[in-house]
């Protein structure tokens, strides 16, 4: 179960990475458009097409290395069910965090079943997410809830287009 989760963790930890991703593709997009024309005019076509060379062989790297980011999420999909992180105030200084994961896990005998493990810490308002600060003094909103999975489903969509 440990190894299971740890690999979880790890996967999630990787999907951060898609991020630098989409800024990859807007620095691409910007040297191609700005910084290639400038350093022909000033150095010359030689050293442009060494640039130009550079910059798109490491995106067809990054290509290559999202794509294998997205397959591990696509994996990891198949058996996390539920992602969430909750705060709840519970004092006027104090708030609890709650991490619910839950897996599907396949016994040995063929039979699916489901493994619910919930995590509990106390956290000072001064590591409270911003998300979450700015929720309070918005709305004196006591509950907030982040569902991870919704997130990185949406990040990976918006890495798709």
């Amino acid at each position: 179960m440990e190894e299971l989760v740890a690999e979880i963790v790890a996967s999630m930890l990787n999907v951060l990475v898609e991020v630098a991703f989409v800024l990859w593709v807007e620095i691409v997009n910007w040297v191609s458009v700005s910084l290639l024309a400038w350093i022909q005019n000033d150095l010359g076509a030689l050293i442009a097409e060494s640039v130009r060379a550079a910059f798109f062989t490491l995106g067809a790297v990054t290509l290559a290395a999202y794509g294998a980011v997205k397959a591990a999420w696509d994996e990891l999909r198949r058996f996390l069910i539920e992602a969430l992180v909750e705060f709840e105030q519970v004092s006027s200084t104090v708030w609890i965090k709650r991490f619910t994961t839950t897996l599907l896990k396949v016994l040995e005998s063929g039979q699916p079943t489901l493994i619910k493990r919930e995590v509990e810490e106390e956290v000072d308002w001064d590591h409270l997410p911003l998300e979450v600060r700015s929720a309070w003094w918005n709305s004196a909103q006591k509950n907030h809830k982040v569902d991870f999975i919704e997130v990185r489903d949406k990040e990976i969509q918006t890495l798709t287009h």
